[in-house]
């Protein structure tokens, strides 16, 4: 286990590294099948790259068929999780379902200082607020489903579940909206309400673009797709013209 004083010294180098970068770490939860893995990785591969790195989190269980160490999660054994966490080596962890998986400091400097972006994190309610708890100056965003019937029928059209598993969701996306509304984390400032994806979404960018202070004008970005279709318009248009008059 580590002595007080090199525990002390990371954790201050940790916090330090976030309060003296730009690249302040950003939060995004909400239920499972509400959309927040959909619109962080569309944030990150086309509307602001190179500024954004989702975290890789640590976890004790076996990895899945295609699932690779490094990428999807870092897949550790049980005993060095559990050393890691005597090491206070994690911002938040979890344990259920015999496994354990968690959020590295480590993690979190390494996207910052070797890789020059702001890290975010993709989790549970549960495991927001014990980030938040820890750091309360991170940013964050709860993606929240118009309502609980239209989230049913969001995870039956996916067809990857059964009908038991699908009602262990449901339970599990309400009682996550409670913690939510009762954890005082949460407002109508970082809550977005997914029920058009396109509009959603574009909410979601500007939220994101004012809380981390990026300097990409998403608005002016928008501005050129659409004039760019009216001149390709155009050109169709002149080019019917041209063939009409031939």
């Amino acid at each position: 286990m580590l002595s007080s004083k090199l525990q002390y010294t990371f954790n201050s180098k940790f916090l330090q590294s976030i309060q003296n970068s730009n690249k302040i770490p950003l939060i995004v939860t909400g239920p499972s099948g509400v959309g927040k893995s959909t619109f962080v990785e569309k944030l990150i591969n086309e509307t602001f790259p190179n500024q954004f790195q989702q975290t890789i989190n640590y976890t004790s269980r076996q990895p899945r068929p295609q699932e690779k160490h490094g990428k999807d999660y870092y897949f550790i054994k049980t005993d060095q999780f559990k050393s890691m966490i005597k090491q206070d080596k994690f911002i938040e962890y979890s344990h259920h379902y015999n496994t354990y998986y968690g959020s590295c400091k480590q993690e979190v400097l390494r996207i910052i200082e070797e890789q020059n972006k702001i890290p975010i994190f993709v989790v549970d309610i549960t495991g927001s607020i014990n980030i938040l708890s820890n750091i309360n100056i991170i940013n964050r965003i709860f993606i929240a489903p118009p309502s609980i019937e239209t989230l049913r029928n969001r995870l039956i059209a996916r067809g990857t579940e059964t009908t038991e598993k699908i009602n262990l969701r449901i339970s599990k996306a309400q009682e996550e909206i409670n913690i939510m509304e009762k954890s005082g984390y949460y407002n109508k400032d970082n809550i977005i309400l997914n029920d058009d994806f396109d509009q959603s979404y574009q909410n979601f960018v500007e939220k994101v673009q004012k809380m981390c202070q990026l300097n990409l004008n998403y608005q002016q970005k928008i501005s050129e797709q659409i004039l760019q279709k009216l001149q390709d318009q155009n050109i169709q248009n002149l080019e019917k013209q041209e063939q009409q008059i031939v």
